[in-house]
Parts: structure tokens; sequence; C-alpha cells
């Protein structure tokens, strides 16, 4: 909540303060940008998790190549573009870093001729793919959507097969492995009234546990006895406040593009995973993919990672307490043991949050809101729970014949 100081002085001003699930900003809301689009003392905003970095050196040089590249391109369209554009120095030529920095850097982009003058390039979805395979301990995800060709046609990208194939052989193998996934608990928008989240959702669950041949069905498939949670899980974020008078709640929601492997490999970029992002003819994307090579005495890529997972157990800034992500005292006892007992607090307090429990929107609606117990969430810590991945599963999420996302056709939303 952030009902400002009684004299016009707040955080997040105006349609800044904006909870998408509640309310969309209309065209009457963005014409007066510093009114309030609800009353900020009963209605919480919707907060958001995202990541950046900040590039220096050679791969700065690189990115401003692209953005020229892009700006050309947009300028003089009808043009072509001029070629070659300015290479950057040669490895170990004039200009190259010095030895003995801790992380090395390349700039990954999704783009083709019609929107950036460039080939058909698609670097991002190829470091993906090569982090995955090439991951020997364990994989950290942070997506905004989670769509891939596990959901079925006409979603085309294989970063979920890709992960399908890896924690495979680590069972048969009977490997310590583990993939950790954070999502949104559902995307952007109104769940109960927007076709365009039921239709999303669809598409991620059909990916993830649901539909026949999704991730989660084919692992349950081929190793009947094994416990996945030893191996891949699903995590969302939530976030609450009290005041005297108020208890409030809200998803944190999603919007990092983020992998981590081995903590030692990082792709941070503005892909998610789908086909939009990541084949390259459709939305244009750039990342960063950083490397810290074995033996360095920095790590850049495992403090960030350790950063973010204190962040979200709630742990002190400079603990070392989940140093090891693959152990089963940091992965059991703090990673799940916390989204497990957040996720039931929540619950607890808040009966009508998307849950697994309910298959259907009408069971959700029967469950109502329940009395306010402000106190249980003492017990809260951090912001991590558990992604419902059996909310609404009895529901049809695709969309139908008289919904806008159905004329224009399953390439907006995959």
């Amino acid at each position: 909540l952030d009902p400002g100081d009684g004299q016009g002085r707040c955080f997040f001003p105006g349609c800044d303060y904006y909870h998408p699930s509640v309310a969309e900003l209309d065209d009457d809301a963005l014409a007066d940008p510093f009114s309030d689009p609800f009353d900020r003392a009963v209605q919480c905003r919707m907060p958001w998790h995202d990541v950046h970095c900040r590039v220096a050196g050679e791969a700065a040089r690189d990115v401003a190549i692209s953005f020229v590249q892009r700006w050309n391109h947009h300028h003089w369209s009808d043009d072509e573009v001029p070629r070659p554009l300015p290479l950057i120095p040669r490895v170990g030529g004039p200009g190259a870093a010095p030895a003995g920095r801790a992380a090395t850097a390349q700039v990954l982009r999704s783009l083709a001729s019609w929107n950036g003058g460039a080939f058909h390039e698609t670097s991002i979805y190829n470091a993906w793919l090569d982090a995955i395979e090439r991951s020997e301990r364990f994989i950290y995800i942070e997506q905004q959507f989670f769509i891939s060709s596990l959901a079925g046609e006409p979603v085309v990208n294989r970063v979920a097969e890709a992960l399908l194939t890896r924690l495979s052989r680590a069972i048969r193998e009977r490997a310590r492995f583990r993939v950790v996934v954070v999502l949104p608990v559902h995307p952007e928008g109104n769940f109960r009234e927007q076709s365009k989240v039921w239709a999303l959702l669809g598409w991620q669950y059909r990916t993830i546990s649901r539909g026949g041949q999704s991730l989660l069905e084919r692992l349950r498939d081929e190793f009947p006895g094994v416990d996945l949670d030893d191996y891949v899980a699903f995590f969302s974020l939530r976030g609450h406040a009290v005041t005297p008078d108020r208890c409030v709640t809200s998803q944190i929601y999603v919007h990092s593009k983020l992998v981590i492997v081995d903590d030692r490999l990082a792709i941070i970029g503005s892909a998610n995973i789908n086909d939009r992002s990541l084949l390259g003819v459709r939305d244009s994307e750039i990342a960063l993919r950083i490397e810290t090579p074995a033996g360095m005495g920095a790590n850049p890529v495992r403090d960030f990672r350790v950063a973010l997972w204190n962040h979200h157990l709630g742990l002190p800034e400079h603990s070392q307490a989940c140093a090891d992500p693959t152990s089963e005292l940091v992965y059991r006892d703090l990673w799940l043991a916390t989204a497990d007992s957040n996720t039931e607090l929540y619950q607890r307090v808040f009966p009508d949050l998307p849950h697994s429990r309910f298959t259907t929107l009408a069971e959700l609606e029967e469950a109502g809101p329940g009395p306010i117990e402000p106190g249980r969430l003492a017990g809260v810590r951090g912001t991590l729970v558990r992604h419902p991945l059996g909310f609404l599963a009895n529901e049809d999420l695709t969309t139908s014949p008289w919904d806008v996302e159905f004329v224009l056709g399953d390439d907006l939303l995959t």
C-alpha cells in the first residue's frame, strides 16, 4: 500500500500505482497520468521483480553497434542498410580486455531483416539451448513466460524439450541435478475476465504440467517412481502489506528473462521463453551471455544468484546460507521448505488466492475471502511461494471464436 503522506506525495504517483488484475489503464487514465486509477489506501499496487545488468568494455560497443544498426534500418527503411558495420577488435588484438578479468561477455540477439536490416539471427535461442545442454549441476530460470514446443503446434522453440532431455539424463544417471523455475502466478491482467490471460495460462500449463505431452507429464511417464521435486520445481513470488485496518496481498510479477547455469554462466536480457522472443523473425530482442571461467577467484555469476536467492528467501543480504543450490540442506530444507511454508500461510490468510486445489473458476469464487488473520503472516519469510500447477486444470484455457485473440491467431500469444 502507498497511501502517501497526506500532502500529495507518494512513492508511486498516479498511473505508476497500478494493478492490472484489478483495473486496466484505459485511455482516460493514460490521458491524465497523475490521477490515481483506484483508492491507494484500499488497493495495493502489484509489485514487479526484474533483473538487469550494466554492460561495459567491448561488449558495450557491440550493444551500441546493434542499436546503430537498428536505428539506421528504421531511419532509412527504404534504403539498403550500410554494410559492413564496424567490427569489434579481434580477440587479443588492440582494445582487447586485459587478462585476468573475472568474466567474459557476449551480446546476443533475436533479429531479422524486416526489423533490423540484419541477417536472420537467433543467437539468444542458440545460447539457451547450449547452456541447458552443457549444464552439469543445476539450472535456475526466472521468466515472464514459459511457452515451448511441448505445448503443441504452432509453438516450435525447443527450450522445454532441451530441459526434458537434460532432466531425463540426470534421472537415469541418478545424478544430483536441479532445475528451478520462477514464473508469475499468472500472466499480467485479470484472469477472471480476460481471455488473453486464460489463453496464455493454457499455453504455459500445456508446456509445464498438462495436456499429455508437457514437461512434467513426460517425466512422470518415463520415471513413475521418482519424486520429481528432487529434480525440477516451479515457483512464484508473493508479497503482502498489513495496516491497522487492512491486510492485502499480491503476486510479485516476475518480469525477468534470466537463466543461470552451474553458477558460472548467465544469460540476462529481454527474451522470453516463447516463439515471439526466440525465433528471430518476430520480436527483436537483446541479451548478454556472461561466463565465469573455471578457477577464477571472483565469480559475479554466483554472487548474483546468491543475492537473488537471499532476496526471495528473506535472508540477510550477504548471507551465504544458499551458496550451494544443489545440496539437500539448501534445496530441500531451505528453498522448498520456505516456498511450502509461505504458500500455506498465504492460503490460510487469503483462501481465495490461485491454488492447485481450485481446478475451476467456480471453485475459486466459492472459496471467497476468509476472516483476515494478519498475525499468521508474521511467519512468512521472503517472497517465495509454489507455482499453482493445478490451478484451473478442469477449465478450457483455449480461445473461443468470439475472442479477439482467436481472430488474431496464436502468433499473438506464443
